[in-house]
């Protein structure tokens, strides 16, 4: 396992994980996917577990040589709430809710309304544009509606829904703009072109991953990167052998400046 630091919607790798990362840091692998766009609202509202979300132009740094990466399907566990509350307003002015904080990835995703008097003002609303808590959306309100709830949701899937002896398999990095389609069997639900994978939240800078790809400028910077991590787990190796502690101690070394 692996040691990675969060910031600002950015990551970067730390160390090679310790025993004590694993006590002490939560897991937070790439196991979520937005369903932004066109295609999105129908995804979310018949998504269940046992289904399976699928891309047509993944990233090129996902490999699909080696089981479980021969494909780029991933099983789905559940739909899950990113964030919801209930003191939505709606009108002329648009989408008001002052409990939540709009920002530029919200471009695009789908927010459920429900529990407006007018049934009209209920239902599933693309965000186009914001300024402050006030969104405009991809459709009118037939009339002002107070007191309303909001909800986001977001994909997540199974990364053990994989045959026996086989690693888990979860998304192979973060990435924007993916064209996916959702399917139960054969079938095919929805689709969409504007998919974005990305970690669970943290509660705190570190976390600890399963897998993880970084994207060097050079050559020479994925050499010194693969050294490090192998100098990480010998010296973990080492100490392991010696005794059942002396593995303990947190392990760290600075990448650039």
């Amino acid at each position: 396992m692996f040691v990675v630091r969060q910031v600002g919607g950015f990551e970067t790798f730390e160390r090679v994980a310790t025993l004590l990362d694993v006590t002490n840091l939560p897991p937070c692998n790439i196991v979520c996917l937005d369903l932004r766009g066109v295609g999105g609202d129908v995804a979310l509202a018949s998504v269940v577990p046992g289904q399976t979300v699928g891309f047509t132009n993944p990233p090129s740094t996902w490999l699909t040589s080696e089981a479980p990466y021969t494909d780029t399907e991933f099983a789905v566990l559940a739909r899950q709430t990113r964030a919801s509350g209930g003191d939505a307003s709606c009108g002329p002015v648009g989408l008001v809710i002052p409990s939540y904080n709009f920002s530029p990835d919200d471009i695009g995703r789908w927010v459920y309304l429900s529990n407006f008097t007018d049934p009209g003002n209920n239902g599933w609303a693309r965000i186009v544009s914001y300024l402050g808590n006030v969104a405009q959306v991809d459709r009118t309100f037939p009339s002002p509606g107070v007191s309303g709830n909001w909800a986001f949701y977001f994909v997540k899937i199974d990364p053990s829904a994989v045959p026996a002896g086989v690693e888990p398999k979860y998304f192979p990095t973060a990435a924007a703009n993916l064209t996916w389609k959702l399917m139960q069997g054969a079938t095919m639900l929805a689709t969409g072109n504007s998919g974005v994978t990305f970690r669970e939240p943290s509660p705190t800078p570190l976390s600890l991953t399963t897998r993880f790809t970084q994207i060097l400028p050079t050559a020479q910077a994925v050499e010194d990167l693969f050294l490090v991590s192998r100098q990480q787990v010998d010296a973990l190796q080492r100490a392991a052998t010696q005794n059942q502690t002396a593995f303990l101690n947190t392990i760290t070394h600075t990448i650039g400046p």
